[in-house]
């Protein structure tokens, strides 16, 4: 960020724009391109969502705010409607292959990192 003047912001002027984590309740959809491939429920929506980096590929969300007491509710009427692949249902051949890629992409992320192809072990 720059300021008016064209230099680094200052820190009084990060303070100022600075916006705070909230933990709040609600429903998440996970998308990986148009694709919802996923939805599901948290207390606390950034710590819930950035924890699917580990076993999901997705490049975006949408998080829709809801009462603690509402959250089965509306997961549920959303799965029921959308039934995203890697919702609560048996693992297909669609399932595993998506499994699969996941493991590819990540190797070549490691690779991309490490200037080495990973392979598994």
């Amino acid at each position: 960020m720059v300021n008016t003047e064209g230099c680094l912001a200052t820190i009084e002027e990060l303070r100022k724009i600075r916006k705070p984590i909230k933990k709040r309740s609600g429903v998440y959809f996970l998308f990986d391109g148009d694709e919802l491939i996923y939805i599901g429920q948290t207390i606390n929506e950034y710590q819930r969502v950035a924890g699917h980096f580990n076993d999901k590929i997705f490049d975006s969300y949408t998080f829709m705010p809801c009462l603690k007491e509402e959250l089965n509710t509306i997961e549920s009427v959303y799965i029921n409607h959308f039934k995203p692949k890697l919702n609560g249902r048996p693992l297909t051949n669609i399932v595993k292959d998506y499994w699969e890629m996941v493991a590819i992409r990540k190797r070549a992320m490691m690779s991309d990192i490490t200037g080495q192809y990973m392979l598994d072990i």
